[in-house]
């Protein structure tokens, strides 16, 4: 009953964070769990870094679009690192950086997005790699930003999220290479119809999942309370804020399955259920850390 974002939110909720230890300094180590905006704040050297890595011609759009609302950071293999906003203002225009701590390896990428599903251009530069390929833990981090960077949270219930058309790269010898699109594709997301709900119905099991497809008010209860989940994830700025978001919404569908699974009434248990949840979602605040 569940869509594919919905699949990784409970994966996110069980396996929890994996950013223990940073082996490049302990320097790193207090930024995994942080916002892009806590690091590049909080790190006297993160735009002397940026620069180092980003070379000229594009680094002031890369830091562009990293000044303003922020994505988590993100810490992979205990030495992958990167980065990810849009700019202040005009969140269009987006930012990522990555980099490879023991290699000291890192690249750039800004992009112009329009949010109508257009294809979009992608630039990316770094002054330490020739190319044409790009190191495949950068490509998955590049695809895992541009999964959700392709994405209007507003409209996140029934995404219209674009494609790469065209991928340039600025190589540290000055030369601007055309890049395979295809290969910049972040996986392709079940887009649910309008009127709901928000799991593919040819692919559920169930009886509850069956209720569900079969009932437009129960249908477009369950596109609505995930579209407002998916927004709150994708304005979440560091990832214990979705740790704990992704909790609740497993705690949702634990108690949907357990009160109303059994029910002589099940729409009549999961109609107000939807609704519950709705507004606790609406007035739910992160614990502190």
């Amino acid at each position: 009953m569940t869509n594919l974002w919905m699949k990784t939110v409970l994966m996110l909720a069980l396996a929890g964070w994996s950013g223990v230890g940073w082996c490049a300094s302990e320097g790193w180590q207090r930024f995994a769990d942080r916002s892009t905006n806590e690091w590049l704040i909080g790190d006297k050297q993160s735009q002397r870094l940026i620069r180092r890595h980003v070379p000229k011609e594009l680094v002031s759009d890369v830091l562009a679009g990293l000044w303003g609302p922020p994505n988590p950071v993100e810490w992979r293999e205990d030495r992958y690192f990167s980065v990810s906003a849009c700019q202040a203002h005009n969140c269009g225009h987006l930012g990522f950086f990555w980099l490879d701590t023991q290699s000291s390896r890192g690249l750039g990428a800004e992009l112009d997005h329009g949010f109508d599903g257009r294809a979009v251009t992608l630039r990316l530069g770094s002054r330490d790699l020739v190319g044409p390929q790009i190191p495949e833990p950068a490509l998955a981090a590049i695809q895992a930003w541009l999964g959700e960077a392709l994405q209007q949270p507003e409209d996140a219930g029934r995404s219209r999220a674009a494609t790469v058309g065209a991928v340039r790269f600025l190589n540290r010898e000055g030369r601007w290479l055309d890049l395979p699109p295809e290969r910049f594709q972040p996986e392709p997301v079940f887009v649910p119809p309008a009127g709901g709900p928000s799991f593919d119905c040819a692919q559920s099991t169930g009886s509850l999942a069956k209720l569900i497809c079969a009932d437009s008010e129960l249908a477009a209860l369950d596109l609505r309370l995930s579209a407002a989940a998916r927004s709150m994830h994708l304005r979440g700025a560091d990832n214990d804020y979705r740790r704990q978001l992704s909790r609740l919404i497993l705690s949702f569908e634990e108690a949907r399955q357990s009160r109303c699974s059994s029910s002589d009434e099940p729409k009549g248990c999961l109609r107000p259920l939807y609704l519950q949840h709705e507004l606790q979602l609406q007035h739910w605040t992160p614990s502190r850390r």
